[in-house]
């Protein structure tokens, strides 16, 4: 049990299996009210996490357990890897007309990262054209 910084204390539920890797079922800040809960796969990577109606799902690649995609219901992130690295990483939102994001990264031949080239697109909605135009 922790208390935060608002005096709210915090329940959290832990297992550890017989491979000792711990992992986190739920916490519960009974002050606030709120939950979160934390699901896992059969080899303990975290797979979703419900907090506050909100849904988030978590995928990795079934034969090398590296992370694939991290997604909400309203925005999504895709990691496209090269063997540890990550050569590209794209965010895709739904809301507001949608936007994508596309963030290229090289590496040198000591796998340091060396460049990161962004593009952006998206539509903007009748209601965000005008807010953005006002704002000009």
């Amino acid at each position: 049990m922790f208390a935060s910084a608002h005096k709210a204390f915090w329940i959290i539920q832990g297992t550890s299996r017989i491979d000792f890797k711990p992992t986190l079922r739920y916490v519960f800040m009974a002050g606030e009210g709120r939950k979160a809960i934390f699901r896992y796969d059969s080899h303990g990577h975290l797979t979703e996490i419900l907090h506050d109606a909100l849904l988030t799902s978590v995928l990795r690649d079934p034969h090398s357990g590296e992370l694939v995609s991290v997604s909400t219901a309203d925005c999504t992130l895709r990691f496209h890897r090269n063997g540890p690295l990550v050569e590209r990483h794209t965010v895709a939102s739904s809301t507001d007309g949608g936007m994508l994001a596309v963030f290229d990264y090289t590496s040198d031949s000591n796998l340091r990262l060396s460049s990161i080239e962004v593009t952006m697109s998206f539509r903007l909605s009748k209601r965000n054209a005008f807010i953005l135009a006002s704002q000009i």
